[in-house]
This record gives C-alpha cells, structure tokens and sequence, in this order.
C-alpha cells in the first residue's frame, strides 16, 4: 500500500500467487481484488484488518488475461459471494481483452483488449451499447466524472482516443508518445 501524500510504501500484503498482474478495489474500499492471470484465479483480500487478509480466492476456468485467456469473455463476479454470477460473450473481439474499467458510479463499463484495436461498451446492468474502433494496442481506459468522455491509452501508437459518449465514437486522437499505457482523471484541486 502506498501513502498517496509521500508515495512512499507503508505496507506490502503478501498473496498466494506470484502472477498477480491487475487489482481493483470494492466500491466500499473494504476488499482488494487482484487478477492473478497464468494462476487462473482471482485473490479476494479483506483490507479492514491492519495487515489485510485473504478472505478468498475465486478458481477460474482457465488462466485468464484480465478478462479471459480461451475466449473472447468477461467473467462477472459477485463481489459479496465471490462467485463468477455470468460470462458474457464479447462478439466484437477475436482476440483477448486485457482490462475492464467502471465509471465512478458503476453505470458504465469499457472491455478494452489490447491485441486488436477495439473496445466495447456496456451500461447498467451490463446491458451491451456496442463496439468502437481505437488506436493500436489500447491498454486502459478512464471515464471523465461527467461521463461524457472516455479516453483510451493505445500504448502501440503512442495515442489517446477521446470517445464522446453519447455519439459513441472517437472525436479526437491526440498523439501522446508510445508506451501510454495509464491512464486516470483527477481534480485539480487533489493535485496542487
């Protein structure tokens, strides 16, 4: 864990798995969920305990690439019974998706694959709005507060793609060097 005043670490939690590759927090901020791709698992971690501890762990069909390593899948997992509750199908993609990403308040959601250049949309309740084409290799994603925007960092070509929302389609493509591969909007006021 790192202090974000100092970024410095104050705390490391040991998990089970040496694959550990993405995490996520519960909306709550109660429990720390990481994606341990060639494990095939997902580590559940209770962080209101001082230490944190590992509450479950969640066994999937296969190893998994964020999304899913077989096939073109997003896995739905209960976040209270930590159970896989759906897969959906990603039509859209032949290939692996690499991270999914919500807006802040959990309507909308981005499956981004990073081995072809194409994302997908969901809204409310999973509910599918369609694909759209990005730059190469796109690697992550963030939502503006306002949801109104979604950028996309295409670490391939060294790009972002600016979706307008309601006209689901890329507006701008601003080059912002190769290797973009983070991406996250904060306010001004966190940062000065």
């Amino acid at each position: 864990m790192i202090d974000p005043l100092t970024d410095w670490v104050e705390k490391v939690i040991p998990i089970p798995s040496h694959n550990a590759h993405r995490l996520t927090l519960s909306p709550s901020g109660r429990k720390l969920f990481t994606d341990n791709e060639e494990d095939a698992t997902i580590t559940i971690v209770d962080l209101c305990e001082a230490e944190g501890r590992i509450i479950d762990t969640i066994l999937l069909p296969g190893p998994i690439a964020g999304i899913a390593a077989d096939a073109p899948l997003l896995y739905v997992i209960d976040r209270q019974s930590h159970r896989i509750r759906q897969r959906l199908a990603l039509p859209g993609h032949q290939q692996l998706c690499q991270v999914v990403r919500f807006s802040v308040d959990g309507e909308q959601l981005v499956a981004i694959g990073d081995g072809e250049p194409l994302i997908t949309l969901f809204y409310d309740l999973l509910n599918p709005l369609g694909d759209i084409a990005v730059g190469t290799m796109p690697m992550d994603g963030c939502f503006s507060p306002d949801k109104q925007l979604l950028l996309i960092a295409n670490q391939g070509d060294g790009t972002l793609s600016v979706i307008d929302l309601a006209q689901r389609k890329v507006i701008a493509t601003p080059r912002v060097g190769t290797g973009c591969e983070v991406l996250s909007y904060y306010a001004m006021r966190a940062i000065r």
